[in-house]
């Protein structure tokens, strides 16, 4: 029996191709996703450091503060670190299988799965579930490539105690792009015990399953045979992670385009994100000023999201948080935008996190380095970015 995971092949017949095209601009590749078990946690507030002056000065020298004002990306002192995570425990042996819902998902994976070859079969398959019976968050991340869209969920209860879950979450909607103050909405709503348990069979077994297309041995009644692949242009993104009450965490993602190469990692995730938007569906998204947990919020997912942001297929995705953090980040972020300021590569999408980064700086400080002195023109962007990589250097961080 031989296996095929995700390889391109020949086909000996009635091979069909339908593949569309991508964005313009950068071009992502696609990856496998993410499917981890944690058990070590890297700091979660200044993971990146903070280039050297001498390495970043271009066209301007910086200019310097006046020692008789306070620091201008931090007036009150040493920024606070973002809240730290709790070190994972070990994992535990595997969980017994979920029986029901295993069959169910085999069923779907069937069902939704299209074959290269129409002589080969589905094969799907089940890991190991290291986490403890009980759940205390669930993450969710959904975004097209197209449009601007991206929607950052958690269902969490700090309190084990407690009968119901928060729900938070940030969207930045297409449709809100043009409001300069707004482009985005807030979500904050409640999930009882029961409801989130009742979804816990079906999300768990998803993020442990893999789908093979099985080749049969040749023979002569079973060489050659017809098959397909499909392309499309819909680039997406989708990322759904649990997390027990001692840290440990499985998380799984895929960004990239719908086609028949990356099926058997999408298909899961796709099932797993219809079962939590069903049960969001009575939750209502809101415009308003975000309070100070989804500030905390959003800088404790902007920082686990850099573990991707060097992954080519998430650009878009890197640059949708960073249009965020412009609008929902607290200033305990800054340390971590400031290294942004510095693209490691010219490349469009860079140079764009690089603006996004600089205006998020501006709207979270209140300074405007670019404004023009003694009747000067307005200073170039490069220029103005080594003022904040100096300044913001100076201020330490809490400990």
């Amino acid at each position: 029996m031989q296996v095929i995971k995700d390889q391109p092949r020949l086909f000996a017949a009635s091979f069909v191709f339908v593949f569309g095209l991508g964005c313009s601009g950068a071009q992502p590749t696609e990856t496998a996703p993410l499917v981890a078990i944690v058990t070590t946690s890297p700091s979660a507030a200044q993971s990146l450091e903070t280039p050297s002056p001498a390495k970043t000065a271009r066209q301007e020298k910086p200019v310097a503060s006046s020692s008789s004002l306070s620091n201008r990306c931090a007036p009150d002192g040493a920024f606070l670190p973002l809240t730290p995570k709790p070190k994972p425990a070990a994992a535990l042996p595997c969980r017994p299988a979920e029986v029901a819902a295993e069959k169910t998902i085999t069923a779907e994976m069937k069902a939704r799965y299209r074959l290269m070859n129409f002589n080969n079969t589905v094969a799907v398959k089940f890991g190991c579930d290291g986490l403890d019976r009980v759940i205390s968050r669930i993450g969710l991340e959904t975004g097209g490539g197209h449009g601007g869209s991206l929607n950052i969920i958690e269902i969490s209860r700090p309190d084990p105690n407690s009968v119901h879950y928060d729900v938070m979450g940030i969207k930045l909607s297409p449709s809100m792009l043009g409001r300069p103050k707004s482009p985005f909405e807030i979500l904050r709503s409640a999930l009882s015990q029961e409801a989130v348990y009742a979804l816990m069979p079906v999300i768990r077994t998803a993020l442990r399953t893999t789908i093979e297309e099985v080749e049969p041995k040749t023979t002569p009644k079973t060489s050659g045979g017809g098959g397909s692949a499909f392309g499309s242009s819909a680039d997406f993104h989708v990322l759904v992670r649990i997390e027990d009450t001692a840290a440990r965490v499985i998380e799984k993602h895929y960004t990239g385009y719908e086609n028949s190469f990356g099926q058997s990692q999408f298909l899961p995730l796709r099932l797993a994100q219809e079962e939590l938007e069903r049960a969001l569906a009575g939750s209502s998204w809101h415009v308003e000023s975000p309070p100070d947990e989804i500030k905390l919020f959003f800088d404790q997912r902007f920082i686990d999201a850099q573990k991707r942001f060097s992954d080519s297929s998430e650009w878009w995705v890197r640059e949708r948080y960073m249009k965020l953090a412009a609008h929902v980040a607290s200033r305990d972020l800054i340390p971590s935008l400031v290294p942004f300021l510095t693209p490691a590569t010219n490349d469009a999408s860079s140079i764009r996190i690089r603006d996004q980064a600089f205006e998020a700086l501006v709207a979270l400080t209140g300074w405007e380095p670019r404004a023009p002195k003694n009747g000067e023109h307005p200073r170039t962007i490069e220029a103005a970015a080594n003022d904040f990589i100096v300044e913001c250097g100076k201020i330490p961080i809490a400990q």
